[in-house]
């Protein structure tokens, strides 16, 4: 019996096993379909941009234009002027003031460009002829280094050239694209604010206040900056122009204002355009004036990076000067000319997001809201945020 009982299995058979437990897949398919249409969304977007360069040229241009008219409508409803009325001033103003220009400096300058582009040709051949050109040829091979120059400056300012040329091309080939441009900004200018107020509207009491403070540090920021710039290259060129009239250099109108177009360009625009003015005046006054032209422009240089630019932006545009130039390469190589006369605006919103970011992590861990991150409560809002605020 005792051995009958050793030899009986004392293990469950095999159907009398419980089953294996497989582990449940987490990929639900709702998951896999939420995916499947992110994907096909992203995908739809691209799309969308590739195919619509010349609206989102339109729309930045009008934005921008916007940006810095807005500055002096919101002056004008300070003095109790109603805002459509205030709008209609301010395009008025701006046509009279672009017809007066178009008056008093075209026709002298059109006439004057025309001329210099017409004896460029023997321009360039009297600057070879020059002694100063040719003893730096001789002891620096100087037109081989300017022409390595130009191709290196090329890589990185002319990526993005060519379809930036055809878009905007595009957009101002006829009457059409510019009539779109006034249409927008007039619009923007109109409704742009109820419709950033309803947006807000639409977002949660506790986060308002923060988006509101957001959307008026880079209001503030853009519009300051696209002031200033103008500001800036205003000077620039009218300085330029008075100098090359003193120092009886012609086509000083068209060289004015290839100096004041230099300033829209960081980084490397006025280098070229100045060297295009030594190059000028040295052809047409001799070296004695091209290195008065070069020595004026070096001081205006120190002179507005030092004196002008802090009193124009002031606190507008609060960028560390290492950040905006790794900034300006950096989009200057992602989009050619384009994308450095963006690079400031762009540096400076993403700067004011990371330092919200930073901000919320503070007051969300309890740490100290004092010092540079919490800078950004201190910056002046818009008008917008204000009225809102006793609505």
């Amino acid at each position: 019996m005792d051995e009958a009982k050793g030899d009986k299995p004392t293990g469950k058979s095999l159907n009398e096993r419980e089953p294996v437990q497989v582990p449940r897949s987490q990929v639900t398919v709702k998951t896999a379909v939420t995916l499947a249409a992110v994907l096909l969304g992203a995908a739809a977007f691209g799309w969308i941009v590739a195919h619509s360069t010349v609206t989102i040229v339109l729309t930045i241009i009008a934005a921008m234009l916007a940006m810095v008219l807005n500055r002096a409508v919101d002056r004008l409803v300070a003095w109790r002027i109603p805002r459509t009325l205030a709008v209609g001033l301010v395009i008025l103003g701006l046509f009279a003031a672009l017809a007066g220009l178009v008056l008093l400096v075209a026709p002298t300058a059109v006439a004057q460009g025309k001329d210099l582009v017409d004896h460029a040709p023997d321009l360039w051949t009297r600057i070879q002829r020059t002694g100063a050109w040719q003893w730096g040829e001789q002891h620096l091979q100087i037109e081989e280094r300017v022409k390595d120059a130009v191709r290196a400056q090329g890589g990185v300012m002319t990526s993005g050239a060519r379809p930036l040329a055809h878009v905007v091309g595009r957009v101002f080939a006829g009457l059409a694209g510019l009539v779109t441009i006034a249409f927008l900004t007039v619009f923007m200018l109109l409704f742009g604010e109820p419709l950033v107020r309803a947006a807000l509207r639409e977002t949660l009491p506790v986060h308002r206040e923060r988006y509101q403070r957001v959307l008026g540090n880079i209001y503030s920021a853009i519009g300051g900056y696209l002031n200033g710039l103008g500001v800036i290259a205003t000077l620039n060129a009218t300085l330029m122009a008075i100098f090359l009239l003193i120092v009886r250099v012609p086509f000083f109108l068209p060289l004015g204002i290839l100096s004041g177009l230099g300033s829209f360009i960081p980084l490397v625009g006025a280098t070229v355009s100045g060297l295009m003015i030594v190059l000028v005046a040295l052809a047409t006054k001799g070296p004695v004036v091209a290195i008065a032209a070069l020595i004026y422009i070096v001081v205006y240089q120190q002179f507005e990076n030092h004196v002008v630019i802090p009193v124009v932006y002031k606190r507008t545009v609060q960028v560390n000067p290492l950040v905006t130039l790794l900034g300006i390469v950096f989009f200057a190589e992602l989009a050619g000319i384009l994308g450095a006369f963006l690079a400031v605006p762009l540096v400076a919103c993403l700067q004011i997001l990371l330092r919200e970011l930073l901000l919320a992590r503070r007051e969300r861990l309890g740490l100290p809201t004092e010092g540079d991150v919490a800078a950004v409560r201190r910056v002046g809002r818009p008008s917008l945020w204000r009225r809102q605020r006793h609505a």
